[in-house]
């Protein structure tokens, strides 16, 4: 089943609320069974939402961070050369500091970490928290799926990743993760990337990473997190039902990462005044609380490929 909105993709899109494929056969989205309505924000681009979805002091705060990041951007003249927010990886030999045009390499080494040897050719993807795009660009360029389908809760995010598109099997939207507007079993692949932190309720998202998953699809995660976390995350996400395939600790990989490409980076988000602490943290800098923890061991960067098994077992 494919859409009149992301003709090429396979993933199918639901209402949040009750989860109901949506009729996408006019210029709004109709959901059949509750009747709730979804319109573009600007041009094709969706926001598949609850208004009560909205209302989050949380969530609210992450939109605002990522939307200065997004304005910082357009003021120095970089935007559309910057569509990487991550830590990025680097081999444990390099020493040399990478130069501006080199400073996406670790993002992309990063997403080619986390998809190993999945095989992504021909396969429909779901990213959550696509962020800028970069990850959805590199996944049509290198890996050749048969839809890439982003989405972000930011909408400057969302509409800024639309315009600078150039992959007819890409798409985006607006939406939130721990209520996914997909359909149950409509997706081979799951990728996020350092957000699932960001998620108030992270349990929720695992479940409705579980639920929209076909059986035998592949959730790939990547993330840095206090070492409760993670073993409490761990614990439930095989609660959920998932098997893990992969998992690797890769936190040295990153902090280097962040030493060669910290001074760049903070360059070109460098405001005239003292940057917020929550945008210093989100973007790996040397000398940040995150970054120090990870240095200090008591939080980490791992890796996992997990699977849904092809069995009859249910999670979530």
């Amino acid at each position: 089943m494919s859409s009149r909105i992301w003709p090429m993709s396979g993933i199918v899109a639901a209402c949040p609320r009750c989860k109901a494929a949506l009729d996408d056969s006019v210029e709004s989205w109709v959901c059949p069974a509750c009747l709730h309505s979804y319109y573009p924000v600007e041009g094709r681009t969706y926001r598949l939402m609850l208004d009560d979805e909205r209302k989050s002091e949380h969530k609210d705060s992450v939109k605002r961070m990522f939307t200065s990041i997004h304005e910082t951007l357009e003021a120095s003249g970089l935007s559309r050369f910057s569509t990487f927010v991550n830590w990025g990886y680097a081999d444990l030999e390099e020493r040399e500091e990478l130069q501006a045009h080199a400073v996406h390499r670790n993002s992309v080494r990063l997403l080619r970490e986390a998809i190993g040897d999945t095989g992504v050719t021909g396969k429909d993807v779901l990213e959550i928290a696509c962020g800028r795009g970069g990850n959805v660009a590199a996944l049509c360029k290198e890996f050749h799926p048969k839809s890439v389908v982003g989405m972000d809760l930011t909408e400057v995010n969302v509409l800024f990743c639309q315009n600078r598109n150039r992959h007819e099997n890409a798409y985006f939207f607006v939406g939130d993760a721990e209520l996914l507007p997909i359909g149950t079993a409509s997706c081979d692949i799951v990728l996020t990337i350092e957000a699932a932190d960001l998620f108030p309720n992270v349990h929720r998202f695992y479940e409705e990473v579980y639920r929209v998953l076909k059986p035998g699809g592949t959730f790939i995660y990547a993330d840095d997190l206090p070492l409760s976390k993670f073993e409490e995350g761990e614990q439930y996400l095989r609660g959920v039902g998932f098997d893990f395939a992969f998992e690797k600790d890769i936190t040295e990989n990153v902090l280097l990462s962040s030493d060669l490409t910290g001074n760049r980076r903070y360059s070109t988000l460098q405001r005239d005044h003292e940057m917020e602490g929550a945008l210093l943290e989100s973007i790996g800098l040397p000398g940040t609380r995150i970054y120090d923890e990870m240095r200090e061991g008591t939080r980490k960067y791992k890796l996992a490929r997990l699977v849904k098994p092809n069995d009859k077992r249910t999670g979530g």
